[in-house]
């Protein structure tokens, strides 16, 4: 009985706010968000929700030395890294979150004072950004082929894009917002995102790492020693991927892939689906709650001893419906397929047709 009474008097005070609210609409009020911080939780108006009005912008551009390591650590702007033929350093920010450049043994350190004051944290309504509003960024001038031992970048809320860049170890770190590259190349290379997209047009790299909780990733072309792959949430688009392995993990997302020449490969998916266009491996090992597989083979599907099984699906191979399990014989050295599928059909094809 008391339960059903608090559930009355909540569905009552829910309707009494949306009436309130209704009424504050009709009457020209507007909530365009909450901010909580250092000066406690405001709510926004529309005149307070966008303007950068009262704020002073820094805006400078510094010729640096020659470095061989590079830290940033950035909290709110997008970041840029320029071929050049000098070393250099142009940004644009809030005066209450400057950005400081100190060298010491050759390695360069470029930090941004964090954010003080508020923090969005919800938005209601319609918000109308600003589109007069200052850009903020740091953009960094390297000269082309620099080498460097080791660069780290970290924003907190912003875009980072790279043009060219090359070091031993490479770790890139972004909470909110994309990376972008053209080309990469590292022994180490490694990417952690929050919530953003990456895009790569080529990356050469011994050990390649990307992590991404809410965004996709995206890589035209790549030579890795191994690749591990891991998203919570979004898509893996792969063009021509040759390396020794390579290792996907979704948990709801698909994976498009064009032509994969990698010795060993693994897919692990909870929700979606993979298409493999072109694999020439030695060794295949998917594995898919929710989605279908469907995988061209180079070489043939003749070629493979393969151990494939749908629980909740079927398989086809080369257009000819085989049923739930599909098995052939293991020859010495023959490549081999290991492929299971628990809701989803398994389609596999010769890659030549």
């Amino acid at each position: 009985m008391k339960k059903n009474r608090l559930v009355i008097t909540c569905l009552m005070i829910g309707v009494v706010g949306i009436l309130l609210g209704s009424i504050g609409l009709l009457l020209g009020g507007r909530v365009y968000g909450i901010t909580m911080g250092g000066n406690g939780i405001v709510v926004n108006s529309n005149a307070n929700a966008n303007s950068q009005e009262g704020y002073q912008f820094l805006k400078e551009t510094l010729e640096l030395e020659d470095f061989t390591d590079l830290k940033m650590d950035i909290s709110f702007a997008d970041v840029e890294i320029v071929e050049s033929d000098h070393f250099a350093l142009e940004y644009c920010v809030r005066s209450d979150r400057p950005i400081t450049a100190e060298m010491q043994n050759g390695a360069m350190t470029i930090s941004q004072k964090s954010q003080t004051g508020n923090y969005p944290f919800l938005s209601l309504g319609m918000v109308t950004f600003d589109t007069t509003m200052t850009a903020e960024y740091v953009n960094l001038y390297v000269p082309a082929g620099t080498a460097f031992e080791s660069v780290a970048i970290s924003l907190d809320s912003g875009n980072l894009t790279v043009g060219s860049l090359q070091a031993d170890t490479i770790t890139l770190v972004d909470s909110f917002g994309s990376i972008t590259a053209q080309s990469l190349q590292a022994g180490d290379l490694n990417m952690d995102l929050d919530s953003g997209d990456v895009f790569a047009a080529a990356i050469t790299a011994e050990n390649l790492t990307i992590k991404n909780s809410f965004g996709g990733a995206e890589i035209v072309n790549a030579e890795l020693t191994k690749g591990v792959i891991s998203m919570d949430s979004g898509d893996v688009i792969l063009g021509q991927i040759v390396g020794e392995e390579l290792q996907m993990e979704l948990s709801f997302g698909s994976v498009d892939a064009g032509t994969l020449d990698v010795d060993s490969v693994k897919v692990e998916l909870d929700s979606g689906n993979c298409r493999i266009g072109n694999l020439c491996t030695q060794k295949l090992d998917a594995d898919s709650s929710f989605g279908e597989l469907e995988i061209g083979l180079y070489e043939g599907v003749a070629a493979y001893a393969a151990d494939a099984s749908a629980n909740f699906g079927n398989i086809e191979v080369n257009r000819v419906d085989m049923g739930d399990v599909y098995k052939t014989l293991d020859s010495e050295g023959q490549p081999m397929l290991m492929i299971r599928c628990d809701s989803g059909d398994i389609i596999l094809y010769d890659a030549a047709e």
